[in-house]
This record gives C-alpha cells, sequence and structure tokens, in this order.
C-alpha cells in the first residue's frame, strides 16, 4: 500500500512529527523529535492534519478495524457486562462512536486583543475590560484631537551630526 500524497509533500520535520504523533508520543514529544519546541506550527499546518487524517484512515484500513468493528466489540461488552454501569459504559461510548450526542453548546466570550479591533468598541466596554466600571474623570482643561500626528524623521544638518572622531577623542576609546 502506498503512502498519501498528502503525507508525501509533507516536509521530513513535519514528517517526523507526524509519524511520531502516529506512534503514540504526544504533540510536545513529537515536536521535540521534529527539533522544534512547539507543537503549535505543526497543528496549524493544514497539510500536517491532513496527513495525520490520512495516514490514521491507512492504518485502520491496514488493519482491518474500522466502525463496524468497533461497534461489534462495544456490543460485545455490553452482552457481557456484569454490572449496570459497565453497560452503561459501552452504551455511551456506542453513542460516541455513531455521533448520536447531542452537540454541546457553548458559551464563549470574546476578548478584543487585537489593536485594530479596539477602535470600534465603544468607551463604556473599554472601561469594562481594562477594569474600570466607573466613569472616567479627567482633571483641568482638555482638548480632543484626532489622530496623533505623523512625525517625520529629523534632518541631519552639519550642525547636528556627529562627528566619530570627536567622539572617540572625547570618550578616551580608541
Amino acid at each position: 500500500m502506498s503512502l498519501p500524497s498528502s503525507y508525501l509533500d509533507l516536509t521530513p520535520k513535519q514528517r517526523i512529527y507526524v509519524d511520531s504523533l502516529l506512534s503514540g508520543l504526544t504533540k510536545t514529544a513529537s515536536a521535540a523529535a521534529a527539533g522544534s519546541n512547539r507543537y503549535e506550527p505543526y497543528e496549524k499546518s493544514e497539510k500536517v492534519r491532513e496527513a495525520i487524517v490520512a495516514m490514521t484512515a491507512m492504518g485502520a484500513e491496514e488493519v482491518g478495524f474500522g466502525r463496524r468493528e468497533a461497534h461489534d466489540m462495544y456490543m460485545e461488552a455490553y452482552q457481557n457486562a456484569e454490572t449496570a454501569m459497565e453497560q452503561i459504559a459501552a452504551v455511551n461510548a456506542l453513542v460516541k462512536l455513531h455521533g448520536l450526542e447531542a452537540p454541546k453548546k457553548v458559551e464563549v466570550e470574546h476578548n478584543h486583543t487585537h489593536s485594530g479591533e479596539l477602535r470600534f468598541v465603544p468607551d463604556d466596554e473599554l472601561m469594562k475590560l481594562a477594569g474600570m466600571d466607573g466613569q472616567l474623570t479627567l482633571e483641568g482643561e482638555y482638548e480632543e484631537v484626532g489622530e496623533a500626528p505623523q512625525l517625520e524623521p529629523p534632518k541631519i544638518t552639519e550642525e547636528n551630526s556627529v562627528d566619530h572622531a570627536e567622539v572617540r577623542e572625547t570618550s578616551g576609546y580608541d
């Protein structure tokens, strides 16, 4: 059986990561085997994820183990169960295997982390994010301004340039 093209398209380090991961190592250990101390770049790579799926499917096909075999094994475990808890565990495994459980609804709070997004957040929301629930009070007079002015780099002239020979003489360094 030939290797999937998604696996063959990987770099040598990505292949080492995939092979290590599929052999049972953790993500961190697999990254270390590939010469990195971080697994995130590998996990974010679409090519690596595709190769993992393809290689896992190939392995299951090679050993002849699939959903049907897993189903039969869980049914056998259910029939041979001696306690209700063992039966429940087998039923739960079958439900997961066949995707019968209702998806869990998870509410995620979005924190504004990108500076570009912050300019669109209302002031009162920014105050809450900063942990300042009350009103911000500014004392004294102030003038509201728009964006900060763009400054140009200073122009180098004879008057403000540095003579490096003079600096060496006065500093004592040669």
